[in-house]
């Protein structure tokens, strides 16, 4: 949580701009030459097309090509995975019948 405010005009600006309740908000600070960006959004970078955005963006900047990732899961599928390895080591450490018991399932 937080708040930047620009401390000389023209050295930086705003990093994005967001629809809220009674109008525009500010977040984040971009320095002049576009090269640093901060902002306080959390999970900005869960998003799948941000991140690819930010990575094309950089790749661009120093004249390089990213490799297709579409055969590459899902973002959603990497998530689900962890779940259920998670899952996986819960029911080998715990007696997940008596935890069922003790919850009237």
């Amino acid at each position: 949580m937080g708040q930047s405010r620009l401390v000389e005009k023209g050295e930086a600006r705003p990093a994005v701009a967001l629809e809220a309740e009674g109008g525009e908000r500010l977040d984040g600070c971009t320095s002049a030459s576009g090269t640093v960006v901060g902002t306080y959004l959390h999970g900005l970078f869960d998003n799948a097309p941000v991140r690819r955005a930010l990575l094309e963006w950089a790749a661009r900047r120093k004249g390089l090509a990213l490799d297709d990732a579409s055969s590459a899961p899902s973002e959603h599928d990497r998530h689900q995975a962890a779940y259920d390895r998670l899952a996986a080591a819960l029911r080998e450490a715990l007696d997940v019948r008596r935890l069922y018991q003790i919850i009237g399932l």
